[in-house]
């Protein structure tokens, strides 16, 4: 391809990673608007085995993630006292994605992001 056409392709489509980045956000923003803070443990058990239940049954994960994502948040601020960060849940998203990332954070933040994305 045309160096020229490429660059002016570039510029009017953005890179793939400003498209990525602009899915994960709205996905983060879905995730967000949902909590179950209010909720108690019994229920998170319960809506734990119930995504487990759907899983297996076939209904495809993508369908299943964003609530997954929000239980397993909730989660982890009863069990260990912290809340994931965004960029955690975007690389967690990523993860569930298929995609290979790379994060410049310590070994907690990683291990965060980890559990986060195998839920």
């Amino acid at each position: 391809m045309n160096p020229f056409l490429k660059k002016f392709l570039y510029k009017l489509q953005g890179s793939s990673i400003e498209s990525d980045l602009k899915s994960y956000q709205n996905i983060l923003t879905k995730i967000d608007d949902n909590n179950f803070k209010a909720y108690e443990d019994s229920f998170l058990r319960k809506k734990s085995k119930q995504l487990i239940n759907q899983a297996r049954a076939g209904v495809p994960l993508d369908s299943l993630f964003i609530e997954a994502f929000v239980l397993v948040r909730e989660a982890a601020r009863r069990t260990i006292g912290l809340l994931p960060h965004d960029v955690q849940i975007i690389g967690a998203i990523a993860l569930h994605q298929g995609k290979l990332i790379e994060m410049n954070t310590g070994l907690i933040s990683k291990g965060i992001k980890n559990v986060v994305g195998s839920g």
